[in-house]
């Protein structure tokens, strides 16, 4: 049981985290792209430069390494709707890291997919 709460948390909070970190290295290079095709080479060498985008690479390959060792634990119908958790992560990881302004009607929403959650995980 403990692993499983664990391997939850890790689950989740590395993939928010990559979430959030990816947000940030894409918002610091969109000074620098145009996006024209032409261009392509040169935005994937501005996006390898920045920090936060290896960072998120490396949560996400954590995230995928703790889904796989849950699966040996957990059916996947609780481990994919434990994952949902992440929206509510993500989000007050936008908030409070990126400074982003999050709608009343996105809460609402966030608080229906955290009841959704608690659902799953009691049943």
């Amino acid at each position: 049981m403990l692993n499983t709460i664990v391997l939850t948390m890790v689950m989740v909070f590395s993939d928010a985290i990559s979430d959030v970190l990816l947000a940030r290295a894409m918002k610091k290079t969109k000074q620098h792209l145009h996006y024209k095709s032409r261009e392509c080479f040169s935005v994937i060498t501005i996006v390898f430069s920045v920090s936060s985008f290896w960072g998120a690479v490396l949560m996400m390959a954590m995230h995928f390494i703790s889904f796989l060792a849950l699966l040996t634990y957990v059916q996947i119908s609780i481990v994919v709707p434990l994952g949902s958790l992440v929206y509510i992560i993500s989000a007050l990881g936008a908030r409070f890291f990126l400074s982003e302004r999050i709608s009343i009607q996105r809460w609402i929403g966030i608080v229906f997919v955290g009841l959704g959650v608690a659902l799953v995980s009691c049943s």
